[in-house]
């Protein structure tokens, strides 16, 4: 329960599973924006959507520990 005020309290949760897979995304579209790696707008929306759904994942599993 206290792990749920926290998140309501805006309060930051460690996890390195979580923090990974968000600067993972972030690193992924910047390359892509700056052309040095090449994917469609296909490729790119099923690989942000894979890593929305691990991140999600991961997040859930921390508060609700």
């Amino acid at each position: 329960m206290e792990k749920l005020f926290s998140l309501i309290r805006l309060e930051p949760l460690k996890g390195s599973r979580t923090q990974f897979t968000i600067i993972s995304g972030l690193a992924l579209n910047a390359l892509v924006q700056l052309g040095i790696i090449h994917l469609t707008p296909e490729q790119l929306k099923t690989v942000n959507d894979f890593l929305i759904l691990i991140g999600s994942y991961f997040f859930a599993e921390k508060v609700s520990k």
